[in-house]
């Protein structure tokens, strides 16, 4: 599971902030103070001032590294692959290669549904796919000895 999402501090509308602080006030403090008392009081009231701040704050989008599709159910497949697979390299039979088949099967079927599911229910664009192959520039397909147009090779203007 992922942790919940961090608040972009930078982004707070501090008018509004300024706004709700004018109406923010404390509890009072306890009259007998006790270690116990005064803990529980200072924790009440961070918590208020802190969700005041975050409620006024944006959430900052996921890091682009993080798997935010993952999941447990995620964790518990791969673990089962893997360890059919180990069994199957120690005893290579074709009823451990039927089990490595159906639990990288149902794996890796998994994750492209937990993914599919993840990118569809949330607004922020799905990451780009990297290009199969580098696309060749104009100046490349111009200039090879084997090309029509060849040349000889490119000059230096001086």
């Amino acid at each position: 599971m992922l942790p919940p999402p961090t608040p972009h501090w930078a982004l707070l509308d501090l008018d509004a902030v300024g706004k709700a602080l004018d109406t923010f006030t404390t509890l009072p403090c306890p009259a007998r103070a006790t270690p116990n008392s005064l803990s529980r009081w200072f924790d009440v009231s961070a918590t208020r001032l802190t969700s005041l701040l975050t409620s006024h704050t944006p959430s900052k989008r996921p890091c682009p590294c993080s798997k935010a599709w993952w999941s447990p159910h995620l964790s518990s497949l791969r673990r089962y692959y893997y360890r059919f697979a180990s069994i199957s390299r120690l005893d290579p039979s074709p009823i451990n290669w039927s089990n490595v088949k159906s639990s990288r099967r149902t794996y890796f079927k998994a994750i492209a549904s937990a993914k599919k599911t993840h990118w569809s229910q949330n607004s922020y664009p799905r990451p780009l796919r990297a290009p199969s192959r580098r696309p060749r520039d104009s100046h490349s397909a111009t200039h090879h000895k084997g090309s029509q147009t060849y040349k000889g090779p490119p000059t230096r203007p001086r």
